[in-house]
């Protein structure tokens, strides 16, 4: 099996709309709104205050990429978490972790 590493460039969308920007991971939502300009850094001074309403929002990171067919057919789930991207394999018990 051939591994696909995912870190990288990615798109952080607002859920909902078609705001999207290009962002790195690994990394966080606001750490991707700070580097694209949409908000100044919040710990500096009072700006926490003014981020404080981005966060009543959804968002979502979105990525392509190709599964070989013969790789494909023995995935059962794919997740995420703070460890990396997680595959749920069909062919043995447990759980693996992606990452760099």
């Amino acid at each position: 099996m051939e591994r696909i590493y995912l870190n990288g460039a990615w798109t952080l969308i607002e859920a909902g709309t078609e705001k999207g920007y290009p962002v790195k991971v690994p990394g966080t939502v606001l750490s991707g709104l700070v580097d694209n300009g949409v908000i100044e850094d919040p710990f500096y001074r009072d700006n926490e205050y003014k981020t404080r309403e981005l966060f009543w929002k959804d968002y979502e990171f979105s990525r392509e990429f190709e599964i070989r067919k013969e790789d494909g057919e023995f995935i059962e789930k794919i997740t995420t978490n703070k460890e990396g991207i997680a595959l749920s394999s069909k062919l043995e018990k447990g759980t693996y972790i992606i990452k760099e």
